[in-house]
């Protein structure tokens, strides 16, 4: 129930835990060697497509089938793959046609059968 702006709030801590981990393992990030051009693009890639990928996560989580997101969220590496092979000018071997008829028929079985019912809470009866 809690509205889309806590997911941008959630991810903000996870980005600086992140950040944190990554100074951790690795040592000092190398912020001095980022162009200054390329700060904007950093934010707007966290802002744009980034931050609405979670808000329209969760609000597809929030007011619709689980089961029919989850099973179409797995489109998104077939997808990938395809255009990757399309802009690189590179061929779909047997392998790649093989993993996407599997992710095509996991993504059809996971959403097969009956959706959960929804738990709405019913508004309480007025008293006279």
């Amino acid at each position: 129930p809690a509205p889309a702006v806590m997911t941008a709030a959630a991810c903000l801590p996870a980005g600086l835990l992140a950040l944190l981990l990554a100074w951790l393992l690795e040592g000092p990030l190398p912020v001095a060697q980022i162009p200054a051009g390329d700060w904007g693009l950093i934010i707007g890639l966290a802002l744009g497509p980034m931050g609405a990928a979670f808000v329209t996560w969760y609000l597809a989580l929030r007011d619709g089938d689980p089961r029919r997101i989850g099973a179409l969220s797995y489109l998104t590496p077939l997808l990938s793959t395809l255009l990757l092979v399309l802009l690189n000018g590179e061929q779909l071997t047997p392998r790649h046609l093989l993993a996407g008829a599997l992710i095509m028929g996991g993504a059809l079985l996971g959403m097969l059968g009956k959706p959960p019912a929804r738990h709405q809470q019913e508004a309480p009866a007025l008293r006279p």
